[in-house]
């Protein structure tokens, strides 16, 4: 899940040598801090059938836009399906901040927002 600032993500493919699914859950709030992620928190989220993940593919040309900082996303390592190929996907991230939560985007406010003094910037 992305910081505040990413609430609209508009991921635009490129270019590709292979397809690269990219994954997103259903809309969900923003975790608490009390949340307590394991260790192996990626896999634990990846693996929960309440997110309800979905893959949606990109071709070049093609974009896709969702709530970054409202859906847990991930792309799983990219392979190639050539031999001797290096794999690659070239995209653009264009991320909206709505009106209105311009102040929720500056880091140096999270520590206060959320509660989390560990977040506090020197």
């Amino acid at each position: 899940m992305d910081a505040p600032q990413a609430k609209w993500t508009v991921d635009l493919c490129i270019d590709q040598s292979d397809i690269w699914p990219i994954h997103f859950s259903r809309v969900v709030p923003w975790p608490e801090p009390e949340t307590g992620f394991s260790e192996n928190w990626q896999e634990d989220l990846k693996n929960d059938p309440d997110l309800g993940f979905r893959p949606y593919e990109l071709t070049p040309g093609k974009a896709i836009i969702f709530s970054g900082s409202s859906q847990y996303h991930y792309r799983d390592r990219i392979a190639g399906t050539a031999p001797n190929k290096d794999a690659f996907c070239n995209l653009v991230f264009l991320h909206y901040v709505p009106k209105g939560t311009s102040a929720y985007t500056d880091p140096n406010d999270w520590a206060g927002y959320f509660g989390v003094p560990e977040l506090v910037f020197d």
